[in-house]
């Protein structure tokens, strides 16, 4: 996928993947020092990793508490049925309310949707055959190429027996990212289009419009960020650094696991 709103467009596409057995003994350092959760995610897609399954399978082993952020596409069944009871979230984005949409802003052809729909079926089937505790939700990236498609996209996320649909507001990581949004929404331009969404909200599954994300948008009323103390981040050439937008930063790095 080449999301057109990717916040690592800039770094180019680079073909890199963490070594298997340097990853695994790494998850085995982390849990040691008594990590608490681990979120497979980050600049590619993390189901192109061919052990992806062992990564996750593994850190559950150990005690991890383990996410997953992904495009879908690629989650077969017998790796989700390996994954997913290892799972606290599996988590898609998914960001077009039709096919033709969808293809528009992730860049892939119109058939890829119904693919992804059909994984995600098949992980929610999964779950319930086995009594599964794992979140399955959707987050949809909020652009003007796609406001007008999200009460499509709740309908048909719902009927596919999702947890939860998430909508939140572009985030301009970096000034080096090649989409750029000219303003962001205001509150008043996306209200109509949060409630409608909401309306399909029941006792099973919740729509999460994420209105503060959107009012306090580049809001900073503090000097000092203290989530670095919490979280770090490890990238597909084995930096840690830091913060998210600052992995590709010298002065963020603590090091590499290489």
């Amino acid at each position: 996928h080449r999301c057109i709103f990717c916040a690592y467009d800039y770094i180019g596409h680079p073909n890199r993947r963490l070594e298997t057995g340097r990853l695994l003994t790494f998850i085995n350092e982390i849990a040691r020092c008594r990590v608490r959760s681990l979120l497979f995610a980050g600049e590619g897609e993390p189901l192109l990793h061919s052990d992806i399954d062992k990564f996750i399978v593994h850190s559950k082993e150990k005690g991890i508490d383990v996410g997953l952020f992904t495009n879908g596409q690629l989650l077969r069944e017998e790796i989700a049925r390996k994954v997913l009871p290892c799972l606290s979230f599996i988590r898609f984005s998914v960001n077009g309310g039709t096919s033709e949409n969808y293809a528009a802003i992730h860049s892939v052809k119109a058939s890829v949707c119904k693919e992804v729909l059909e994984n995600i079926e098949m992980s929610v089937k999964i779950k319930k055959e086995k009594n599964l505790d794992v979140d399955i939700g959707v987050q949809y990236v909020l652009l003007p190429e796609n406001i007008n498609y999200v009460t499509q996209a709740v309908k048909v996320l719902k009927d596919k027996g999702i947890d939860y649909f998430a909508i939140k507001p572009f985030v301009q990581q970096s000034q080096s990212q090649f989409y750029k949004m000219e303003r962001q929404f205001g509150l008043d331009e996306v209200e109509e289009v949060f409630g409608k969404a909401e309306e399909f909200s029941d006792k099973t599954f919740k729509v999460i419009a994420r209105r503060e994300a959107i009012i306090k948008y580049n809001v900073r009323n503090y000097k000092h960020c203290y989530g670095t103390s919490f979280i770090s981040v490890l990238n597909s050439a084995g930096d840690i650094a830091s913060c998210l937008p600052y992995w590709d930063k010298k002065e963020f790095i603590f090091g590499n696991i290489y």
